[in-house]
């Protein structure tokens, strides 16, 4: 079999080299959080929907690009979801992260402990 009748039973979204699917995803998340930021004249009370994630239901090729990723994880809005902290913390090691506290304030002291262990890398709060 020929490289080129190998590359015909390649659906062309496999194809694109890794970067490019990076850019894609981050160009959307970045976008996402844009427009929620864009209609909240004060500090919003929930955290934006992170719609990129929807990303990696393309294909497992797109999921396992996304969830490999660090700089697509490093926005971290903290929440009372603490499981969630950490999982964002994971997935965005060894990147820096910016943080965002979500109202209540009470979730400062809570998550404080977690983002102490990570403090080295928080470029933002």
């Amino acid at each position: 079999m020929s490289a080129r009748t190998a590359l015909n039973g390649v659906p062309p979204i496999h194809a694109l080299p890794v970067e490019l699917i990076v850019s894609i995803i981050h160009h959307y998340a970045q976008s996402d959080f844009s427009v929620f930021y864009a209609y909240h004249d004060s500090p919003p009370r929930e955290p934006p929907i992170m719609n990129w994630v929807a990303l990696m239901l393309v294909c497992r090729r797109w999921r396992n690009i996304a969830l490999n990723t660090p700089r697509l994880w490093r926005l971290i809005h903290v929440t009372a979801d603490l499981d969630l902290l950490r999982l964002h913390l994971a997935r965005s090691a060894p990147a820096t992260i910016d943080v965002c506290f979500m109202p209540p304030a009470t979730l400062v002291n809570d998550a404080m402990p977690i983002l102490l262990t990570e403090a080295h890398r928080i470029r933002t709060i």
